[in-house]
């Protein structure tokens, strides 16, 4: 059977479409990699979308919206979900302890207010980041003692999901996982491996 035709819209940042993008680069799956500007957004493609949102993820031609939902869609397709329902739920947890700071986030980027702006960051650098990173530390612990994966073996979703947050949170955060070396070292563990170096190096250069 021949895989669907994948069409992912989003603007052009890493934001809530990389780990789905990384998915795919992992897999060696083919894709359409639609990068959208403000005004694109808003005068051609909001009307369109499901909820009004993105990212979209297109499956022969049918939407797919929710970034988790389209991240869990795929991480099960290129087999980088779990292998049992004990791992799937843990790697779902894993993606849901990172709500708090993906709050914070949406706050910032939702306002143009300089001060507004500010007030989030604060939070993100002194409430939420903190707390993600001990509550992500203490369930990479709970397999293999924290020197490998969140799940199993071998990178999953949850790792994926994990190392773009922090990829994006680091521009806001100082020394984000300095007291935490477990984190620290999986988020270096992935971001060694040979396909996701090759995407980091290849990838459009965005800030967020």
């Amino acid at each position: 059977m021949s895989k669907p035709k994948y069409k992912l819209i989003y603007f052009n940042s890493k934001g809530r479409a990389e780990v789905t993008r990384l998915l795919f680069h992992l897999a060696g799956y083919d894709y359409e990699d639609v990068r959208i500007t403000d005004e694109q957004w808003h005068c051609k493609y909001k009307l369109d979308m499901p909820c009004k949102q993105v990212p979209v993820l297109f499956i022969d031609d049918e939407p797919l919206t929710q970034s988790k939902a389209i991240a869990r869609y795929v991480a099960k397709q290129t087999d980088f979900y779990g292998q049992t329902n004990s791992q799937c739920a843990r790697i779902d947890a894993v993606m849901d302890v990172c709500n708090d700071w993906h709050y914070s986030m949406v706050k910032w980027f939702g306002t143009g207010d300089p001060e507004v702006q500010e007030s989030w960051v604060r939070v993100l650098r002194e409430e939420a980041a903190p707390t993600v990173c001990s509550n992500l530390e203490t369930l990479l612990r709970q397999n293999n003692g924290g020197d490998g994966y969140f799940v199993g073996d071998t990178i999953t979703v949850a790792d994926l999901f994990v190392f773009c947050d922090i990829e994006v949170i680091q521009a806001f955060v100082d020394d984000l996982l300095a007291k935490y070396p477990k984190l620290s070292a999986l988020f270096d563990r992935v971001a060694s491996n040979e396909k996701v170096a090759e995407w980091v190096k290849t990838r459009p250069h965005t800030k967020y």
